[in-house]
């Protein structure tokens, strides 16, 4: 349930940001890079170790979008933020299920409500910092190093919690 869960969650949103682009000469590379982040999530069900791959190969989609749309300030940040982390939470969940004695009675109900919890913190954080860098964004040199020290910031969050199989 899980697993299937992830890889569509991943598809889609491969396949969203793809529609995303406006230019039609790079609107290959950001559904390439979406098919081969899905991909990878997909063989990360039976090879974990393949997780990070495959979320960064997604993340490198948004990236191209970036690239090729060079839009402002970009909301839609936040979403890929939930979808990376919620796709890596699910695929945790997946491979927990296989490879530990079965989940208690009732352990699926409380494993729901923190994958949601983790999806919404993600989109917290990113709707925080979005907002912080809207709102300081003409201020020089200082807010954009505090703006790429939250960037990184989220990016190991996010890596953090997909990366780490736990119990809730």
């Amino acid at each position: 349930m899980a697993g299937g869960a992830s890889v569509a969650l991943a598809a889609g949103l491969g396949g969203w940001l793809a529609l995303e682009t406006e230019r039609a000469r790079g609107g290959w590379l950001v559904l390439a890079l979406g098919l081969a982040g899905t991909s990878a999530v997909a063989v990360s069900l039976a090879f974990p170790g393949g997780l990070g791959a495959g979320l960064g190969l997604l993340g490198a989609s948004y990236a191209a979008l970036l690239a090729l749309d060079e839009p402002g300030l970009d909301a839609r940040a936040a979403v890929v933020a939930v979808a990376l982390v919620v796709t890596g939470e699910l695929v945790s969940w997946s491979i927990e299920l296989r490879t530990t004695s079965p989940d208690e009675p009732g352990g699926a109900l409380r494993r729901i409500p923190w994958i949601a919890l983790a999806g919404m913190g993600a989109l917290g954080v990113s709707a925080g910092v979005l907002a912080l860098v809207d709102r300081a964004r003409a201020e020089g040199i200082v807010i954009e190093a505090l703006g790429a020290a939250a960037a990184l910031a989220a990016l190991v969050l996010v890596v953090r919690l997909a990366s780490e199989p736990r119990n809730p």
